[in-house]
């Protein structure tokens, strides 16, 4: 393959973790896209090797020896798998050399196994990852590239005891919605921790309800991570990318349960019925929807075949009538309202007559914005005051009434504002679009004054939703808590009975000290007070080791050794090491 047509590797970090380790990487390769110059003046359509995937493995050792694949992460599309010539016995031989799952990218993995002997991992022992990208190119040979692989070694193994995370790896968040109304949900996956800078973040959702796009903005230092990505749910491939030690998925939820019409257009959808307030005032959401309120006196039931609170006709869903806002009504003070009898055709398009009364509540469209009264609009109403088609209902009295069955008169909320004074006295002619939500039916007893039902839609993300959250800074020196887990550290393996399986060659022998600070000094001694040799540890790693020679580089005999540990504002240790040559 020419120079030209080389693929760098993914810049990968390692976690390691109590039996297991995270590999993470950047997606720093990800734009790969180079001709390939033997086909520079072909009439071929495709003459690149374009980035297509990762590849995972372990190795046997430091060198690359025996590589094991892990796992395969390839982009979404119609490969299912690469073929290319192979030579078999003398004759070349199109065969199949890498299966493809089309699931999507991923850029980070958990592994507890280990691949080469078929156990688990163990604590203090290393082990030798990489990941490896891949470039495809259908009409060169070979058809696939692959990056070099570059080795990283990894040691399983409870974190420096004065590492005190905020969260663990693999943890979930939840961000929280500060400002708009959408449904949605911002997840935030935890998978390096020791990353985290302690800033806040915002999720910008931009766009209309059936194309919105997100940014996620560091708003510590206003810098844009993630720029009006349409990726939208947990598979979605940019969701995959680490920043700052964490990844983020942002769920569409309130588009995802209204979903589509056939006409394009997105339908709306009732999520619930709730009291919200009663006469003690404001109390936890209560679903009335076919249950009793908190008084246990009344719910809401609907009325009709539809069994539902909108009134669109099944034609008309797609114009959205009930649209993308809540709806209340609220039992304090009175409105004057229209009642309409059910005849022939569909009773809500007729012009009505003004009731000679009121009722005893008010009706209102709360609008999107849910933290600002600034659009909430007063609605007017009309009562279903009689049904041709019901044989138990008969009476005609231009009034909202209860009924022998125990039910009120169906409400229906019009999309017409109620504060014009004087109302007419007929409400004119409508269309089923003009009728967001009705068919309510209280049943059972009056509600008190003060009671407050909502009626909750499905919002899909759009223009103004903001979701924010702060992951604080673990703390990386936190003597204090280190005190707490001193009891954790210990040396491995102990007793040591010449080579171990720890070991690469019966050359390099040693024990190793595990579950250590970011600081430490380690002086061993005989068990008769001979010193014989002093360690020094200054980094991030847990874990120290001692090649089993005193300071003059000589190999130690058999028998006990004391270590005494010196950690730095967390006080000393003393372990026991038998040594048996």
């Amino acid at each position: 393959i020419p120079l030209t047509c080389t693929i760098i590797n993914p810049n990968t970090h390692s976690f390691s973790r109590d039996k297991d380790v995270n590999l993470w990487w950047e997606p720093n390769v990800e734009n790969y896209d180079v001709t390939d110059p033997f086909l520079f003046d072909t009439q071929l359509e495709d003459t690149t090797y374009t980035f297509q995937g990762y590849r995972v493995w372990q190795y046997e050792d430091s060198l690359g020896s025996n590589p094991i694949q892990i796992a395969v992460y390839d982009i979404k599309d119609t490969l299912t798998h690469i073929k290319d010539y192979v030579e078999i016995k003398g004759e070349k031989v199109l065969v199949t050399i890498l299966n493809l799952s089309n699931k999507g990218l991923m850029r980070y993995i958990t592994i507890d196994s280990n691949y080469q002997s078929r156990t688990r991992l163990y604590n203090g022992t290393p082990y030798y990852f990489g990941v490896t990208a891949f470039a495809y190119s259908p009409n060169s040979s070979p058809r696939m590239i692959e990056s070099s692989p570059k080795v990283i070694t990894v040691v399983p193994n409870k974190i420096v005891i004065d590492d005190n995370l905020s969260y663990q790896p693999n943890e979930d968040l939840t961000a929280t919605l500060v400002s708009g109304s959408g449904d949605g949900k911002v997840l935030v996956k935890v998978i390096d921790p020791t990353k985290f800078t302690g800033h806040t973040y915002r999720v910008l959702i931009k766009g209309a309800i059936n194309n919105p796009s997100w940014s996620l903005v560091d708003k510590t230092t206003r810098d844009t991570l993630i720029r009006n990505s349409k990726q939208f749910g947990i598979d979605a491939i940019i969701n995959k990318m680490i920043i700052d030690g964490f990844m983020i998925r942002v769920i569409n939820a309130g588009l995802d349960s209204v979903g589509f019409t056939p006409s394009g257009n997105v339908g709306a959808k009732l999520k619930g019925v709730y009291e919200v307030a009663n006469l003690s005032g404001n109390i936890q959401p209560i679903d009335v929807l076919n249950n009793l309120n908190s008084t246990k006196k009344w719910k809401i039931t609907v009325h009709g075949k539809e069994k539902d609170v909108r009134v669109d006709l099944n034609w008309q869903y797609d114009k959205g009538a009930l649209g993308y806002v809540d709806y209340m009504i609220v039992f304090k003070d009175s409105s004057k309202y229209y009642t309409s009898g059910y005849q022939a055709s569909y009773p809500l398009f007729r012009s009505d007559p003004l009731a000679i009364n009121n009722v005893p509540f008010q009706v209102w469209s709360l609008g999107r914005n849910l933290q600002s009264d600034s659009d909430d609009v007063r609605l007017s109403i009309k009562v279903l005051d009689y049904d041709r088609m019901d044989t138990t209902w008969k009476t005609r009295d231009s009034l909202w009434t209860r009924r022998a069955d125990g039910r009120w008169e169906p409400i229906y909320i019009t999309n017409k504002p109620a504060y014009i004074e004087p109302l007419p006295s007929t409400s004119g002619t409508s269309d089923g679009i003009n009728f967001p939500i009705g068919n309510i039916v209280i049943d059972g007893e009056l509600p008190e004054k003060g009671t407050e039902v909502r009626f909750i839609t499905w919002k899909p993300l759009s223009e103004g939703d903001v979701y924010e959250f702060t992951i604080p800074k673990s703390n990386l020196n936190d003597k204090q808590f280190a005190k707490s887990r001193i009891h954790e550290i210990s040396v491995y393996p102990n007793p040591y009975f010449g080579t171990q399986t720890l070991y690469a060659n019966n050359y390099q022998n040693y024990v190793r000290f595990i579950n250590l600070p970011n600081q430490a000094t380690i002086r061993i001694y005989t068990l008769a007070g001979v010193f014989v040799e002093k360690l020094e540890k200054n980094d991030e790693s847990s874990i120290m080791d001692w090649d089993l020679k005193n300071q003059s580089g000589e190999s130690v005999g058999s028998g006990i050794f004391l270590a005494y540990l010196e950690m730095p504002g967390i006080g000393t240790k003393i372990l026991k090491i038998a040594v048996i040559h």
